[in-house]
């Protein structure tokens, strides 16, 4: 049996090009259905961030806000001079202010080093927050 050499390219190029027309269809479902439900989800960590008092003597660095089609990120770089042991002390009682609860802290390092970093973990319905510290020797 013969088969014919149009059909065959035919059969070819629909295999090659399916991977990009999956794809094609993956990414406009993104866009269409998940995109909005994440930009409405990333408001309420940014009304929330917001309602966290700085630490007194500390100076706001930079602030941003992102979101991907699963979850948003708030963040906020602040600068002080005060000790690790007075951190957290300020900053384990804002999210219990707001409906938060601590769960628990990880020791953070540059590049494999101790430079005194740690990081606290805070729970609310779900999602998490962070309080990170560079650490005193961070660069």
């Amino acid at each position: 049996m013969h088969v014919q050499l149009p059909f065959l390219r035919a059969w070819v190029i629909l295999f090659l090009l399916s991977p990009c027309i999956s794809f094609a269809f993956f990414r406009l479902h993104q866009l269409l259905i998940h995109e909005p439900q994440a930009k409405i989800k990333q408001s309420q960590p940014e009304i929330e961030f917001s309602q966290i008092r700085p630490l007194p003597s500390s100076t706001l660095v930079d602030q941003s806000a992102s979101h991907k089609t699963d979850h948003a990120l708030v963040n906020g770089n602040y600068d002080t001079s005060l000790s690790y042991q007075r951190i957290p002390a300020y900053y384990d009682s804002e999210p219990s202010r707001l409906g938060g609860q601590f769960s628990g802290e990880s020791q953070v390092e540059d590049w494999g080093r101790d430079v005194g970093g740690r990081e606290a973990f805070y729970g609310k319905d779900g999602d998490t927050a962070s309080r990170p510290y560079a650490g005193e020797q961070a660069n």
